[in-house]
This record gives structure tokens, sequence and C-alpha cells, in this order.
């Protein structure tokens, strides 16, 4: 049987779980069918002397009633032994009721513990869990008054039976929440109060808006992407016009690193006085990030100009990087007002964009030869614009957008407070810590791993560059597929652990043929930069979602000035250590931010305990 979507339904009892049900069963969610599975319901049905088995392969035994009836007389819940009785329930209902592909299944009293939703999961994707939040006073007066019309006929309603199913949900239940949550399922939480009817609910629930993609999401997406694409363009334009300025400006390799170390020490001063100024939560995204894209599209297209001088060129190079801070962060913040839910995979083709647009430079110096730099820099600065052009006259508000925040300076400081936050931006500076430097500093690696053969030149090396950023592509999008199904933590996990083992080979790697070392190469490109868009989203659901902008870009500037000091000092261990073993400098972030990331509460080889 192939998996159904479900919406999970969890609260204490009597918060009003089985009305909302049928009421959703009736109304539908979010444009498509639902069909209310009340797990309840079910087993009281099956527990009555008139029902003893069911007429097909998923038939109750006389021992499977007597448990049932068990459970029910006790207030206890089935345990992972008897799960096999649950499951039989369940898929006798979804052949009764004829569930078709894209209907709902409202899930209401299983699964009510890890146990039970590890069962489950061969059977149902979880997308949206929708709690019902209530306080104990109110769910007594509720049972009393039977305001939600549903405990006509319960014989487990008694004072002790209440108690002990309120304990029961604390200590099994609720930590589902957080269970399903870090499997990518969005959370609605919904206010009930004593007198709250089902359509009240409901209509909360709506407001709120169903898991998934807003209406023309798609087409936003592309926008975003294609805008990133353009406008990073201008990133890496010091890097790829290196050789021909050091010639120019009598460079050393320290000299021309800095020409890209310019522009990580300037998007790190963007991002900190953005999210200082709370800039991209008080302001409209759309304008802030076409502003951004264009202002860096000036100031690279003034880098090298004609008679500029080496320290006017890192000026330029510093202002391109603090515009940047305006198109990334913001970006990633844009995506989020048109997809509700796990943000993993759309900012995986948006960072996709942003590598693809990082590599262009490459991509023109590998065809173009000993192309003019200036030509090479109009030319982003060209690309850059029409990224400005595309945010701010093709692209509207997306529908989840939220009401401008109020400037608050210390939302900043708050960024760091929640737990789980901090783990999943200790993980993402480990990657930081890897990825700029890898990026920045393959091509001196392969320049010197293939001196003296025929694939040295110039041309050659900056193709095989833009080849790694293109498997750095095709990372993301695997990776995004996969979170999907496995979670953004595991992702992030499994590209940190590839990305660690390329760190401890590449000693053995640099003096193998080019038909082994460029594979090996491309396979580290596309761990290297998968993990990106993961630990974003990660960050994204961590964070105070009315300033989200605000923490995406803290997280960024801070991550960025880690790889300052990482390209620094691994570009001037190169003379001394050898490109040999110089990228054995960046393995300790890829497993710091291993170890870290492990520790976030998520998707892994088996539920949270609870």
């Amino acid at each position: 049987m192939p998996k159904r979507q479900a919406i999970l339904l969890i609260g204490p009892t009597g918060a009003g779980k089985s009305p909302l049900g049928e009421y959703l069963e009736h109304t539908g969610f979010g444009g498509r069918r639902c069909f209310h599975f009340d797990f309840g319901t079910e087993l009281r049905a099956a527990a009555t002397p008139l029902r003893t088995a069911f007429d097909d392969d998923d038939a109750l035994s006389p021992t499977d009633l007597d448990i049932i009836r068990r459970a029910l007389e006790a207030g206890t819940l089935l345990e992972d032994a008897e799960f096999p009785i649950a499951l039989r329930i369940f898929r006798r209902f979804v052949h009764r009721k004829g569930l078709g592909p894209n209907d709902w299944i409202v899930l209401n009293g299983l699964p009510r513990h890890a146990g039970q939703a590890l069962g489950l999961e061969t059977e149902v994707d979880v997308s949206l869990v929708a709690v019902l939040q209530t306080a104990a006073e109110v769910v007594r007066e509720r049972i009393r008054s039977n305001a939600a019309g549903d405990r006509t006929g319960r014989f487990d309603d008694e004072p002790a039976a209440i108690e002990a199913k309120l304990k029961i949900f604390e200590g099994r239940t609720r930590p589902l929440i957080e269970y399903y949550s870090s499997r990518g399922a969005a959370v609605i939480r919904v206010d009930v109060g004593a007198e709250t009817t089902a359509a009240e609910m409901a209509g909360r629930l709506a407001a709120a808006g169903a898991p998934g993609d807003a209406p023309g999401s798609r087409r936003a997406l592309n926008i975003v992407s294609l805008a990133v694409f353009l406008a990073s363009s201008t990133w890496f334009t010091g890097t790829a016009a290196g050789p021909f300025l050091k010639t120019l400006w009598g460079l050393g390799p320290g000299g021309a690193a800095w020409l890209t170390t310019a522009v990580q020490l300037g998007f790190i001063a963007g991002t900190l006085s953005y999210a200082l100024l709370n800039v991209a939560d008080t302001f409209s995204s759309r304008r802030v990030f076409a502003l951004s894209a264009l202002a860096g599209a000036l100031f690279n297209a003034a880098f090298a100009w004609p008679g500029n001088a080496y320290p006017a060129a890192l000026a330029f190079r510093f202002l391109t990087g603090v515009s940047l801070a305006g198109v990334y962060p913001v970006g990633m913040k844009i995506v989020a007002q048109w997809h509700r839910g796990p943000l993993g995979r759309p900012l995986s083709r948006l960072i996709a964009a942003l590598t693809l647009g990082s590599a262009a430079p490459f991509l023109l110096m590998a065809l173009g030869g000993r192309l003019d730099p200036h030509i090479l820099l109009a030319a982003a600065s060209g690309l850059a614009i029409g990224g400005a052009a595309l945010v701010a006259y093709g692209l509207d508000d997306g529908p989840f957008r939220l009401a401008p925040a109020r400037f608050d300076w210390r939302a900043a400081g708050r960024v760091f407070a929640k737990r789980g936050f901090r783990l999943q931006a200790l993980g993402y500076f480990g990657h930081m810590w890897e990825l700029y430097a890898f990026w920045s500093l393959s091509g001196s690696f392969l320049a010197a791993a293939l001196a003296g053969t025929a694939l040295a030149g110039e041309r050659t090396v900056a193709g095989f560059v833009f080849l790694i950023f293109l498997a750095g592509v095709g990372g993301c999008l695997a990776g995004g597929a996969a979170s999907r199904r496995r979670g953004e933590k595991s992702v992030a996990l499994a590209a940190l652990a590839a990305s660690s083992i390329c760190c401890a080979f590449s000693p053995i790697f640099f003096g193998v043929p080019a038909w082994a070392l460029i594979p090996f190469l491309l396979v580290w490109g596309a761990a290297v930069i998968a993990d990106s868009p993961q630990f974003s989203g990660l960050a994204a659901r961590f964070c105070e979602e009315e300033y989200m902008g605000t923490a995406l870009t803290l997280q960024n500037g801070i991550g960025f000035a880690i790889t300052v000091s990482a390209i620094q000092i691994t570009a001037g261990a190169a003379p001394l250590l050898g490109w040999r073993w110089v990228f054995l400098l960046l393995l300790p972030g890829p497993v710091l931010g291993g170890l870290a990331a492990r520790r976030l509460p998520g998707r892994g080889s088996a539920p949270p305990p609870v």
C-alpha cells in the first residue's frame, strides 16, 4: 500500500480532536478531501460484542479483542508489542474508505507515542501536526459540559481516568510534537477554550495554512533562484580574474587571496549591520534584495576599473560583499514567504543557484582564455542588474509574508537563545570552515597537483573548478530531494560525513592521475555544499519567525567570518605544508560540525526517547 499524506491531531483528552476530525472530513482541508481516522472510536467498535472480527486478512483474534478491551478499561495505550493490532485496524479503515492518492488522512489517537509513530511510518507521511492547546482545567470543563458533543456514551470519563490520560499525554504523547517537527512536518498550534467549537478550530487551522507550497510558489522559487544566480555572479569575479590581476599588480598568493577575502569581510560587515538593524524584517524583502543586487553590480563594475590601484580594488570588493548581504540571506526569506513547512528542499534549489552563480566567472574564464578582466566584470555586473530587475518587477510578495516587524535591537542578541538554533548553527559554522576555503583554493590545489601535465593550463584548471561548482549544484538538488524522505538533519549529517572523508583522503588523491583526481574533487564538490540548504532550513525552523531575516542574516555573517580565517590560514599554510597536505586543515570543520548537529532533536535511525 502506498504511503498516504496525513494530518495528525495532538491534544489531551477532551480537547476536541474527534469533533475537529469529523469537521475536516465534512469540509476538507487545503482544497483536498479528508478522512478522519478516530482510533479510539475504531477500538471501541472493535471491542463491542457484535463486532468480533474483520471479514478479511486483517481479522482480529479473540486475544486481540481481549487486549483492546483491557486497554480501554484501564485507559492505557497499546504498546509496541501490540502495535500489529493497531496496524490491522488502520489498514482496514483505509480499505473501507477507498482513499484516493491526494486525500488526507486525519489521524486522531494514533500514534500516541514514539514507538507507534515509528511503526506507522510505513503507512503514512505526516505532513502537518495540529496541536490543540488547552489547560487541564479547561479539559475538565469541556468534558463535564460535553462542549464538543463527543462524550455521550463514553464510559472512560471518570475523574480518575481523565487524570490518568492527562499524565499519559504529557509524558508519552506531547513529545511527538517535537518528533514530527524534526522530521519536517509543519506544526500549527490551535488554542482551545472551554467553549471552542470544531468549526472555530478548523478556521484557525486554515488561517495558519496547509503545509506545502502556496499557489504560484514554483514560479516564485524559479524567479528568486534565477535572481540569486544572476546577482551572485559578482561574488567570485575577483578569484576568477585573479591570474590576470596578479600580473597587473604584481601580487603574490596572499595578495590574490585577499581579492576573495575582501568580499567575505564585506559580506560579514553587511550581514551584521543588516541583522542589528533588522533590515530584512522591517523593510520589504523584495526591495532590499533588488537594491542590494543593483549596488553589487555597480561596485563590481568599479572593481579593477582602468587606472584603479590594488587598494581601491580591495575597497570595491569589500563593498560588493556588503551588497551581497542583501541578496543571499534575504533571498532565503523570500522563499519562506511562499513555502510553509520544511524549507530544506526549496532552499536547496536557491543555494544550487547561488553555487552556479558563483561558478559563472570560472566558466567565462575557461571559455574565454585570457579574457580581459574588465569584460569579465562587466558581464557579471550585467547579470546582477538582471537579477535585481527580476525580483523588483517579476515577483509579488508571498502569501506567508508576515507584517513588517518593529525594530528591536535586541532581536539579534536573542537569536542563539534557543538550543536547537545554537546546535544547528554550530553545525553550519563547521560546514562554513570548509566550504569557501575549498571553493577558493581548489584551483590552486588542482594546478599544483597537475603541474607538469597537459592539463595544467589556466583555462583547463578554470574549467575543472567550474565542474566542481557544478557538482555542488547537483549535491544541493539531491540533498533537497532526500530531505523530504530523511529530514534535514539526516541529510546534513551525511554531507558532513562525506566532506570529512574527502578532507582526510585529499593528500592521497593529490598524487593520483587526473582521471582519478577529478572525480574525487567532483564528489567533494557535491558533498561540501549539500548540507548548506539543510542548515538554513533548520535555522528557519528554530528561530523567531518574526525575525527570521535577522536570524538567517546573522548566522550567515558569522559563518562567513569563519571562512575568512579558513581561507587565510589555508592559503598561508600552503607554502609551508605544500598543497598535498594543506586541505587537512579543513577537516576539523565538518567533523566538529557533525558532532554538534548530531545532538539536534530530529530524524535519525530512531525517534527520540519519550
